[in-house]
């Protein structure tokens, strides 16, 4: 059972019980006025009935049904931020997961190849010459780290210009 459904019938189980236990207390308050038209009423004194000390009962029996209710309505509306935990958590994960690869994949490269995927993994679509100046190596060894990617399957070089944009897979 889900929280949202848990929450609506315990919200409706707290409202019955509120319903039937002020029921039974209204009732019980009548019968002890009835009950107090005696004989030490007419002389001025305090009716035994009405000595009765139900008033802790009733306050414990009112908390009690508050919380429930309160609790109710609290699983009623909790399940839409325990979604979008789940869906942080998740999303985290990924982001972790996608970290890992990144790092196991770039453990077999040397110091250029690794800049190089960096910067293209920041900067998805970035210009070959951009990219050039940013890793600070010659054309030919660039091209040469690009080629090697494309064919390993890591990135996807696409004609912009006189020059190319490169995107990972």
């Amino acid at each position: 059972m889900d929280n949202k459904k848990l929450g609506i019938a315990l919200v409706v189980f707290c409202i019955a019980i509120a319903i039937i236990f002020f029921g039974f207390r209204y009732q019980i308050q009548k019968i002890n006025k009835a009950s107090c038209a005696c004989e030490s009423m007419e002389q001025g004194s305090v009716c035994p009935a009405e000595q009765s000390n139900t008033g802790i009962i009733d306050y414990i029996s009112i908390a009690l049904i508050f919380s429930m209710f309160a609790l109710g309505v609290y699983l009623i509306f909790f399940e839409k931020g325990q979604k979008e935990i789940i869906k942080t958590l998740e999303n985290h994960r990924k982001i972790q997961t996608e970290e890992e690869k990144f790092e196991l994949m770039t453990k077999a490269m040397d110091d250029y190849e690794k800049k190089v995927l960096g910067i293209i993994r920041e900067q998805n679509g970035i210009t070959q010459s951009t990219l050039r100046y940013k890793v600070d190596i010659s054309k030919s060894k660039l091209s040469s780290i690009l080629s090697d990617f494309e064919k390993k399957g890591l990135v996807k070089r696409v004609p912009k210009g006189k020059t190319m944009e490169i995107f990972l897979k």
